[in-house]
């Protein structure tokens, strides 16, 4: 699955949040289910990256041919 790596203004963390999300959401929920909603979401990527959203991602990765 692809993700966007975006801040959350919540947590000033980098989280992975899947490409394919519905844009009209009250909240945009990220792969470790940290909860934001559109207006506290920076589209940008920081220089702190959330651990567990990192672990499933990247076991995500060995799916991918």
């Amino acid at each position: 699955m692809p993700y966007d790596w975006w801040v959350s203004a919540h947590d000033s963390v980098t989280h992975a949040f899947p490409i394919f999300r519905d844009a009209s959401a009250e909240f945009h929920q990220a792969a470790c289910a940290h909860a934001v909603p559109p207006e506290l979401l920076v589209r940008e990527r920081g220089a702190d990256y959330c651990l567990s959203c990192l672990t499933i991602a990247g076991s995500h990765l060995r799916e991918t041919p």
